[in-house]
């Protein structure tokens, strides 16, 4: 009997669908012995709520989270307690660090610092138009928007701006866009290039230059697609390629699929978080689904809100209180660590096979598919549904629902039969119920 396995990447590339019409939205693979399994991503449970729309960057300092959204900062405590602090343009490209108590914010070319009681606006410094903030061993580091100057403020101190803490990214002629700090250098992320910098031991005016060879052909698609990764970064180039980035290595990560999504798509954030092990960097689209690359696998998924697919609401994310949280395009500040479902909404996920193609034409008698039936925990069965296609995903057949076991059902499988004749056989299977119960990555099919 064959099996045919719903691949670990998502593949379906819209230039060209049915020639791999392989899918994973709200699924991910992970490794069980000899097996894999097809994982539920985790669910959105509500943690805060900012009572303001669009959610644009989030950070913890201190061991406390903060959140930019709509026109504001906020506070949100552990107890989901969520306080205003005060008044920040409301620009999608707000950036976001910290110092000690200090939670350092660019939004709409302006500079704010948040000392643990007053938000306050430092605007005399050497730069008049500010991208993006960054930390780095004391100093607080901000770019030039429009320009290839930065600056830095006198050490440990972010609220101290010195005219003369100024330098140029001057190895190639284009425009800084992002500043991130990674392994003790300065990344200076340009529209075609980027630089390393290192700090020299010196103070003031002195306190950095760049390092010999230190110059990369290859730069930032956009200002917020690049996201710090557990000791290395994660970007989008200027080529339309997602990368991993430690020290002046630079790893293409992205598969044609994904590389066709950003080049015609509109990628608007990168953004990570972890689950059970699971290392995800997200590219989020305004106009698809996000794409997902667990580092763990080496593998892409792609993640969606609700029963159409629709994009994911999420713009940032981050750890704090020893979990992770997303906020969303509707101010709320969610958990990433729930059932299968997004902020009480019905989360789908779908798993779309390969092609079998034998070359002539076959008959499907049955198809099997099983799971870790038996904790449903729904008081019902659990339901299963699969669709067939004859012309490598470019049109469906009927749905077909079966179950995939109710409570204490261990064991139980979702078998179907008597599936018809095809000359290419692609399968695909998808689940909506609120409870993860983790499926076979293939799928045993008996032809005729």
């Amino acid at each position: 009997m064959p099996i045919v396995e719903f691949v670990g990447s998502s593949r379906s590339d819209s230039d060209n669908q049915t020639a791999n019409p392989a899918r994973l939205v709200n699924y991910y693979r992970e490794n069980l012995g000899e097996r894999r399994v097809l994982k539920s991503v985790p669910g959105m449970v509500q943690f805060a709520d900012l009572n303001t729309v669009l959610g644009y960057a989030m950070r913890t300092v201190n061991g406390v989270l903060y959140v930019a959204a709509g026109g504001g900062l906020y506070r949100d405590d552990k107890d989901g307690t969520s306080t205003s602090l005060g008044e920040i343009p409301a620009d999608p490209d707000t950036t976001m660090d910290g110092y000690v108590d200090n939670v350092t914010i660019t939004a709409g070319g302006r500079y704010y610092v948040y000392n643990g009681s007053t938000l306050t606006q430092y605007s005399v410094g050497a730069l008049d138009n500010i991208g993006s903030v960054t930390f780095l061993s004391g100093y607080t580091i901000l770019t030039e928007k429009g320009g290839s100057k930065f600056e830095w403020t006198d050490l440990q101190n972010p609220a101290s701006r010195n005219a003369l803490n100024v330098a140029s990214a001057e190895g190639r002629d284009d425009f800084l866009l992002r500043g991130m700090a990674l392994g003790g250098n300065l990344y200076l992320f340009s529209t075609k290039s980027t630089e390393i910098w290192a700090l020299t031991g010196l103070a003031g005016a002195d306190a950095f230059q760049r390092l010999g060879g230190g110059v990369i052909d290859r730069g930032l698609k956009a200002k917020n697609l690049i996201t710090d990764v557990d000791g290395s970064l994660f970007f989008v180039g200027n080529d339309n390629v997602a990368y991993l980035m430690g020290g002046t290595s630079l790893r293409p990560v992205s598969a044609p699929a994904v590389e066709t999504a950003i080049k015609q798509g509109e990628p608007t954030n990168c953004f990570y978080y972890e689950d059970e092990g699971h290392k995800f960097c997200v590219i989020r689209f305004k106009d698809r689904p996000s794409w997902v690359f667990d580092i763990a696998m080496g593998e892409w998924h792609e993640r969606a809100t609700g029963l159409d697919l629709m994009p994911w609401s999420v713009a940032a994310a981050e750890r704090a209180y020893d979990t992770w949280y997303g906020v969303d395009n509707l101010g709320i500040v969610a958990s990433l660590d729930g059932p299968p479902e997004d902020l009480s909404k019905t989360m789908r996920r779908v798993a779309t096979s390969m092609t079998l193609d034998q070359g002539a034409r076959l008959r499907v008698p049955l198809t099997e598919v099983r799971a870790r039936s038996g904790f449903s925990n729904l008081g019902r069965e659990a339901k299963i549904m699969l669709e067939t296609s004859k012309d490598r995903g470019a049109t469906w057949g009927a749905t077909k629902q079966r179950s995939i076991g109710k409570q204490g059902g261990y064991g139980d499988r979702a078998v179907w039969r008597g599936l018809g004749q095809f000359r290419s056989f692609t399968s695909r299977i998808s689940q909506a119920d609120n409870v993860d119960l983790p499926l076979f990555a293939d799928m045993w099919v008996e032809t005729a």
